[in-house]
């Protein structure tokens, strides 16, 4: 808005204080409309940033659950499979055919990219402190996902290589017999590295599914979070053990 000066000449103190309240009258109600757009524009911000944060949230409680399902039957396979190929060694049998790993993930790797984005460009300080807390909370585990799986990956490479020397165990061709102590000894121990690290998986996402939960049905409060978080932990460390 702008605000003109008259352009005829003030002829009295009268006029001129009327003059000048016109003009002190039309800087506060531009002053006004411009803080009345930039209240809107930073709540119609505010609105998209949590609005995409819950969608978020939503799909990471799901596909968190569903992971941390997959996860906990890989450790029970592993320790399956660390089992008979301890029986087997230790009575000189062959080692029998391995159980079937667990089926097809019905689920995707968590992600945040609301947050993040929100993060990225400054807009998380529209968000009240235990909003933004509670959101970094779920963030955190998130982050730590993808040095876990490469941790894990590595020990299936160990594994793979076994095969590539002695076959599948239990398969019709195989050399496991031929298998030094040292080799069955390598072997034992990648089985252990891959069985710990499902575990270790397995707990992050239920740690990850406990706060989205939370976070979705609006607890804002870190002490509840945690309590559930905890309780979640240890309920996945019971059924794992």
């Amino acid at each position: 808005m702008e605000v003109h000066v008259p352009e005829e000449p003030v002829m009295t103190w009268r006029q001129f204080f009327i003059h000048m309240g016109i003009v002190v009258l039309g800087l506060m109600i531009a002053i006004v409309l411009e803080q009345s757009a930039e209240w809107l524009h930073r709540q119609h911000q505010r609105h998209e940033v949590r609005e995409g944060i819950q969608r978020d949230l939503e799909i990471i409680a799901t596909n968190a659950e569903g992971a941390q399902r997959y996860y906990e039957a890989m450790v029970a396979r592993d320790a399956r499979v660390i089992r008979q190929t301890q029986d087997a060694f230790l009575h000189h049998n062959a080692i029998p055919a391995l159980p079937e790993l667990p089926g097809v993930a019905d689920w995707d790797q968590p992600n945040d990219p609301s947050y993040q984005a929100a993060k990225a460009s400054g807009r998380l300080a529209l968000l009240s402190e235990d909003e933004i807390r509670v959101f970094s909370e779920v963030d955190g585990p998130i982050q730590n996902l993808t040095a876990s799986f490469n941790v894990l990956d590595e020990a299936g490479s160990s594994l793979n290589e076994f095969t590539a020397r002695f076959g599948v165990p239990g398969a019709a061709a195989n050399t496991w017999k031929d298998a030094t102590p040292d080799d069955v000894r390598r072997y034992m121990a990648a089985l252990a590295a891959q069985q710990n690290q499902a575990r270790s998986i397995a707990l992050n996402f239920a740690t990850i599914h406990a706060i989205a939960e939370q976070a979705v049905h609006g607890e804002r409060d870190l002490q509840t979070i945690y309590k559930a978080e905890n309780e979640a932990y240890l309920k996945a460390m019971q059924r794992m053990q």
